[in-house]
């Protein structure tokens, strides 16, 4: 069976969590989450304050020291990503997306304890409330399971989708592979001078033998 990607928080609960720094109130209308001036008598959802954010952002940092993923030049920065708020982007970019995968996790948390407690409170909700609907990501398995996938998309496709698809010159050498030229009888796909196979029209691969 293929992997399903994680369904994507909704902006409108991830905002109600992380916004603090704007100062706003977010309260929960029963569909959506609402930033109010009053919140009169909807539940307050539990946006994070800065000192929780900030602790977040230490443990952060000091998880990432201990299994040795920074240099001492690093630290520095991302010490400093820590002491001001700085946001994603000041950190190193080999480090952006562990950090946005703890802050999926710490709002998908904070959000599922407090709509427990909504729920325990006779206030519950659907749980799909949180996410998104997003296109699926599928992660093959094997070699074999994604040429069939392929193969059964090729069989759908249309002669001018069919036309854009690029393929290795190696697998067409390998399979001796050949196409109609305009007036309907095979022709080969020979090397041109410059080193590539011609294929059709304005198409062309690398011959792995010229180089």
């Amino acid at each position: 069976m293929p992997n399903i990607k994680e369904p994507e928080i909704r902006r409108d609960m991830w905002n109600a969590i992380l916004d603090y720094s704007s100062g706003k109130r977010y309260v929960w209308t029963g569909e959506a989450a609402e930033a109010r001036a009053d919140p009169g008598d909807s539940p307050v959802m539990p946006t994070i304050t800065e000192e929780e954010f900030r602790a977040v952002r230490h443990d952060f940092f000091e998880d990432i020291k201990k299994r040795g993923e920074i240099t001492q030049e690093t630290a520095s920065q991302i010490d400093e990503w820590v002491e001001k708020n700085l946001p994603t982007a000041a950190l190193p970019p080999k480090l952006r997306r562990k950090w946005n995968t703890v802050l999926k996790q710490l709002v998908r948390e904070r959000l599922t304890g407090w709509f427990d407690k909504q729920a325990s409170l006779g206030r519950g909700t659907e749980p799909n409330v949180v996410v998104r609907e997003t296109r699926t990501t599928r992660v093959w398995p094997d070699t074999e399971q994604l040429r069939r996938a392929i193969l059964e998309c090729v069989r759908h496709m249309s002669r001018r989708e069919l036309l854009e698809i690029r393929l290795p010159a190696s697998a067409l050498l390998s399979y001796g592979a050949s196409i109609e030229n305009p007036t309907g009888r095979p022709r080969s796909s020979e090397p041109s001078p410059d080193g590539t196979l011609r294929l059709t029209a304005g198409t062309s691969v690398r011959n792995p033998q010229s180089e």
